[in-house]
């Protein structure tokens, strides 16, 4: 018999799509928040990391949540623009934060990323 060596699984901070979609629909009235602090924007971006760290930014700022330090790279963005009319709306704040939230997770469908990947050999 072969004796095999167990190889401890390395955790990674690193959230997988679905839980990171989940991670964002749960902050919903938070970035909705960070969306009225912003709303007279002509396009606003709504970005994330792959640990769960999310952004609201414009031309002029940037809004991150107060629990969470800066982040430099962030791996998916989504923009909204915003017209007069659309931000007159009464509905304007729900209207954008899930225009954001739902263009944000094709992002993440869409686009991979491939981290901890290590030779098998070397």
């Amino acid at each position: 018999m072969q004796n095999l060596k167990t190889i401890p699984k390395t955790t990674t901070p690193y959230l997988s799509k679905e839980a990171l979609k989940k991670l964002l629909f749960s902050k919903k009235d938070k970035i909705k928040k960070l969306i009225s602090e912003v709303k007279n924007s002509r396009s606003i971006t709504l970005s994330t990391t792959l640990t769960g760290e999310y952004m609201i930014s414009t031309a002029k700022k940037r809004l991150t949540s107060s629990i969470q330090g800066n982040v430099e790279h962030w791996h998916y963005s989504y923009s909204v623009k915003v017209d007069k009319d659309k931000s007159k709306k009464k509905t304007f704040l729900s209207m954008v934060t899930k225009q954001l939230l739902d263009g944000i997770c094709e992002a993440i469908d869409r686009i991979t990323w491939y981290i901890g990947m290590t030779a098998l050999s070397i």
